[in-house]
Parts: structure tokens; sequence; C-alpha cells
């Protein structure tokens, strides 16, 4: 090829910018003149010895956008013709994409958070079995505050729980600020859930005078993962609302 021939990276250059008209909403017509015209203008600026690099080093967004404007065509309102707008999609909705791509997701996620949440939650429970031990077996201690140490305990292993869930929930994130939005979305949603699964289990086993027969405990179980759940299935709901919104 010679040295002012025409060069494969322009025709990548020009593909750019073609899907640039695309996306600002010309219509194939319009793009089809556009581009023999540009094609034309670069392979006539090659002959003249206009140095390839010089050509490649023009914004293809920025510069398709000009002669969007430059031929009468007004973009839409909805910020479609916004240079910008590309960046800021890939920093917004897009990165969630990576996380909520369409309503299966949704099971998905559910599933990923309980499965989090379990591991997150034997974990913490088995880290805090020593402190278990030394409230129950210590005697020094009163009622009350055996019940306020034990309190707090289980909410550190509720807590361990929900980051577990929000950390399984993110793991398809591949950007560190996507799975940071995720994250802290699911673990929000995972602490609501529990406190309200908490209300819900706790009022049934009064209901049921605190029984400890299996058939109880077995539905005492499944009202705090279908809680949880659920407040998993309406964080993934809500991504998806941002990812579309």
């Amino acid at each position: 090829m010679n040295r002012g021939g025409w060069h494969p990276k322009l025709t990548t250059w020009v593909d750019r910018v073609d899907a640039r008209w695309h996306q600002l909403g010309l219509d194939a017509t319009q793009r089809r003149q556009l581009r023999l015209e540009l094609v034309a203008d670069l392979s006539q600026a090659r002959l003249d010895g206009a140095p390839l690099d010089e050509l490649l080093a023009v914004d293809p967004d920025r510069f398709a956008a000009d002669v969007a404007v430059g031929v009468g065509f007004d973009p839409p309102p909805d910020g479609s013709g916004d240079v910008a707008a590309p960046q800021r999609a890939a920093r917004e909705p897009a990165a969630w994409r990576l996380v909520i791509a369409d309503g299966a997701s949704v099971a998905r996620v559910a599933g990923a958070g309980l499965f989090g949440s379990v591991v997150g939650g034997v974990c913490g429970l088995a880290l805090l079995l020593p402190a278990i031990g030394w409230v129950q077996n210590d005697r020094r201690m009163s009622y009350h505050t055996q019940g306020a140490v034990m309190l707090v305990i289980y909410a550190t292993a509720a807590l361990l729980a929900a980051l577990g869930g929000a950390l399984a929930v993110a793991s398809d994130c591949t950007e560190r600020s996507a799975r940071r939005v995720v994250r802290r979305r699911a673990f929000i949603g995972l602490i609501v859930s529990g406190i309200a699964a908490t209300l819900v289990t706790v009022s049934f086993a009064s209901a049921t005078g605190y029984s400890n027969a299996a058939p109880v405990v077995v539905t005492e179980l499944g009202m705090v993962i279908g809680v949880c759940a659920l407040g998993l299935c309406l964080v993934a709901m809500s991504i998806r609302r941002s990812r579309h919104g």
C-alpha cells in the first residue's frame, strides 16, 4: 500500500462514526450518503499527503455529532445527541447491566444472595462461638446482661450474613464502581429483610407458644427464607429499573 493510500484503520474509524450516526438517530439513507462523502474526503486527504495519525486523532463521536448538526439533524431531547452520553451510560446503568441482565436474573440474584447469607451467617457464628460459650458460662452476669450481650453477638452474625449475601450478589460484577453499588443495595436489602423476617417469625412463634415441634421450626425457617428472598428480588428489580431508566 502506498504512503498516501487508504488504510484499514480509516475503515475502523469510519465505522465508529457511522455507528455514532446510527445512535444519534440518522436513518440508513442519510448515513449511507454521509459515509460515501466521508470516505471520499478522507481518500482525497490521504492523496494530498495528510498524515494517517492526524486523521485518526479526530474523535469519531464528536466528529459524527458535529456533522449531524451541520446537515441540519436535530437530536431528540432524550440526551441521545449528547456526545458525552455514552460515557455517562458506561458509568451508571451500563455497569449494573453486568448483574441484572433480564427477568431471569432476579431469581439468580435471590439465590446467590441467600447462599451467600447462609455462608456468611455460618462463618460468623463459628467465629463467635467462643463469645457465645463465654456468655453462657459466665455466672457473674445477670440474666438481662446475658440477653443483651447475646443480642449483640447475634446482631453481629446477622451483619456478617448480610455482608456474605451482598458479596455473593455482586460477584458477577467486573467493574469496581458497579460492584460497590450492587453490594451496598444488597446489604441494605438483606438487613431490612432480616428485620422483617425476625418480626414475622417471632410473631408466628409467639402464636404457637414458641413450640419446638419440627413442623413449626420448618415453617419458621421457610418464613425467614421467603422474606429474605423477597427482599433480594426487590433489590434486583430496583437495579433493573435503574438500568432501564
